[in-house]
């Protein structure tokens, strides 16, 4: 990503705020589906010893499951809403 800031503003006669526009414009799809993510990750974080104890449960039953898989595929969906120039 630090490589696409780089490169791009010479693509654009150097002009920073173009090339700064393109980039937002290119990664707001990753940048949405991150934050979207991020929305449903409240059970993550226990704020009872309850809690603390069923995510603990969770955990290590979820390789046993049908899901398991799920905390691989969803974030990797979101990663790859982007595609990247090749410069």
């Amino acid at each position: 990503m630090v490589q696409l800031l780089r490169i791009n503003p010479n693509g654009f006669g150097g002009d920073y705020r173009l090339a700064f526009t393109n980039y937002e414009n290119q990664m707001r799809p990753l940048v949405n589906a991150s934050q979207k993510l991020g929305e449903g990750a409240q059970w993550l974080l226990p704020n009872t010893k309850f809690r603390f104890w069923f995510i603990n449960q969770i955990w290590k039953i979820l390789p046993y499951t049908p899901w398991k898989n799920m905390m691989i595929k969803v974030p990797l969906k979101a990663a790859n809403s982007v595609t990247l120039k090749d410069y």
